[in-house]
């Protein structure tokens, strides 16, 4: 079965290969190292196929993944995923990205979070694509709570400045609604917060 399951992951029909990455996280219900790496071996693949609706799917399993592997392993799907959205064009995968970091970050250390994912969430609120921007936005009082003061204000205020401008109504709405739930997070910094 693992056999058959790895031959179909690599079939020419997209079809094919976007039912195979939507069944990822149905596989990572399987208590065998066999198939975990297997698993993880498909969604490096996978993260990098020239199909939007593959990597979506691939996306989606990312949590359920993670959950399963030894902790070098997770390292590397993190550097593969966030190698991948960098480089990514597409506005569906990058929207998909975030929802799964939102998912992601209250089962790891704020340290880390800050490592891995600060980056990304900075380069997609400068996305040319309002709807990547608005998606950060809207998650943000999740992430906010994964981010240190001193990190906010060096690396999101001055970005925050610049959405305070932003072209896009939308998007100036939606982060009127963001610093709202931003400023209670850091109620002890409050001072040089409203400064």
């Amino acid at each position: 079965l693992l056999q058959v399951y790895c031959e179909i992951s690599k079939d020419e029909s997209p079809s094919v290969r976007r039912a195979a990455a939507d069944n990822i996280k149905f596989f990572c219900k399987v208590q065998d190292n066999e198939v975990i790496y297997l698993l993880f071996k498909l969604y490096s693949d996978f993260i990098k196929d020239s199909v939007d609706i593959v990597k979506i799917y691939t996306i989606e399993s990312t949590p359920s993944l993670l959950n399963k592997l030894p902790y070098q392993s997770q390292e590397k799907l993190i550097f593969n995923f966030t190698k991948s959205m960098a480089e990514e064009k597409a506005w569906r995968v990058k929207y998909s990205a975030i929802e799964c970091i939102s998912k992601i970050c209250d089962h790891i250390s704020n340290s880390s979070f800050e490592k891995k994912y600060v980056s990304i969430l900075m380069l997609f609120l400068k996305d040319q694509e309002p709807e990547i921007r608005c998606a950060v936005l809207n998650y943000f009082d999740t992430f906010i709570k994964h981010i240190s003061f001193n990190t906010f204000k060096t690396n999101f205020l001055p970005i925050f400045k610049n959405i305070s401008n932003d072209t896009n109504i939308h998007v100036r709405s939606v982060f009127a609604n963001t610093l709202l739930k931003c400023i209670p997070n850091y109620k002890d910094e409050e001072h040089e917060y409203y400064s």
